[in-house]
């Protein structure tokens, strides 16, 4: 069983960061925000109003940088913005990565938040013949799926792979279309489970196959 090919955008990456770790940063600003605005308004002076505004374009900045460098580039966590899916074998959760050329004209692949890589033909284009053709057709009206394309999966010996044993992956957080999959630093540090995996609903076709394949995470957990 196995996912489509999709990635996590940065915004989506960024605002989970911060509800993840960034609270106290989070309530700091907040806290020194409402300060600086009730003293504007109960005083009158629009400077402080306006000293509220740098706080925040100065601090905010601040501290997605501190986000980014500290926690979205840990080898646990910066997979979640590249291109890969997810595949259960052996007892494992594995996360197949896909090598990414560097493409100038990437802005395509720079997708919403939870978005399936739709356009994966283009960093790995593969020749169209009037099977192909016949094939989606056949799909699409089957299926019903005509605003959806068939993935193509790059051969093995090019998917860079990160095997996490199911036993190991911890509780899980849901969000409004996705889960979140904690799992420990490097399967080494049980008592730190600061990487995740992001498994957003739009990485399957059909819903109940998203939530079958958390169940197959999870039975064999409790077993």
């Amino acid at each position: 069983m196995q996912t489509r090919i999709f990635k996590m955008s940065q915004p989506a990456l960024l605002a989970y960061l911060f509800r993840r770790h960034g609270k106290g940063w989070t309530i700091g600003l907040l806290a020194g925000l409402v300060v600086l605005l009730l003293i504007s308004l109960l005083s009158g002076d629009l400077r402080f109003a306006i000293l509220a505004l740098i706080y925040v374009f100065i601090l905010v900045p601040m501290i997605m940088a501190f986000l980014y460098f500290n926690y979205a580039l840990h080898p646990d966590i910066c997979f979640n913005g590249l291109p890969h899916f997810l595949r259960l074998a052996d007892g494992n959760l594995e996360i197949c990565m896909l090598p990414v050329e560097d493409n100038t004209e990437d802005d395509a692949h720079k997708d919403k938040a939870g978005d399936v890589m739709q356009s994966s033909d283009e960093v790995f284009p593969k020749p169209e013949d009037d099977a192909d053709k016949k094939w989606n057709l056949k799909w699409n009206k089957t299926f019903d799926t005509e605003d959806r394309e068939i993935d193509y999966f790059p051969p093995e010996s090019e998917l860079i792979i990160k095997k996490i044993p199911k036993s190991k992956i911890g509780r899980y957080e849901v969000g409004t279309n996705e889960i979140f999959l904690q799992i420990p630093d490097d399967i080494s540090n049980e008592t730190s489970n600061l990487g995740f995996i992001y498994l957003p609903s739009s990485a399957f076709i059909f819903s109940a196959d998203f939530k079958s394949f958390i169940d197959c995470i999870y039975k064999s957990n409790s077993n």
